[in-house]
């Protein structure tokens, strides 16, 4: 999967995309299907339409469903979300629940309970602000979907 970039990934139209930044709101872009606003909606808000970028705006509360509905629909989702390399991976990461990771593990250690290697532990927490922010591209498979890797 190497070799993926935020263009290649935007302009491939056979899988979704989910893009969450740091602010609100999601942005999702759908292959072109009838019935996609109904799918995408989760509660009476309903997804907003951008014409200018071509893709759907939702809450960032969404996210976790979202890409979880779009991958059993499409079978792959691609997901974009910032990470920041001076934040640590640390024990929030690794009891996370959710999609949503920052850390400079960009999601290998996310959800784990406890990665393997050797890890020390120096306090609950530790915060470094670091301004600089990059880009992770994951591609999100379905369980059924596992042997399929999405070509842009």
């Amino acid at each position: 999967m190497s070799g993926l970039t935020f263009e290649s990934v935007i302009r491939q139209q056979r899988f979704p995309v989910v893009i969450r930044m740091r602010n609100p709101p999601l942005f999702c872009k759908t292959p072109y299907m009838e019935g996609n606003r109904a799918f995408l909606q989760i509660s009476t808000r309903k997804p907003i339409w951008n014409p200018q970028h071509k893709l759907w705006e939702l809450p960032k509360a969404w996210f976790n469903e979202i890409v979880r509905k779009c991958a059993q629909r499409w079978g792959t989702v691609y997901v974009i979300q910032p990470y920041n390399e001076m934040e640590k991976c640390a024990r929030a990461c690794w009891e996370a629940v959710g999609l949503e990771c920052n850390c400079s593990c960009m999601g290998k250690n996310h959800g784990t309970g406890q990665p393997s290697g050797r890890w020390y532990e120096i306090s609950d927490s530790c915060a470094i602000s670091w301004e600089g922010e990059s880009l992770r591209i994951s591609a999100i498979h379905a369980k059924n979907n596992l042997g399929r890797v999405p070509q842009p």
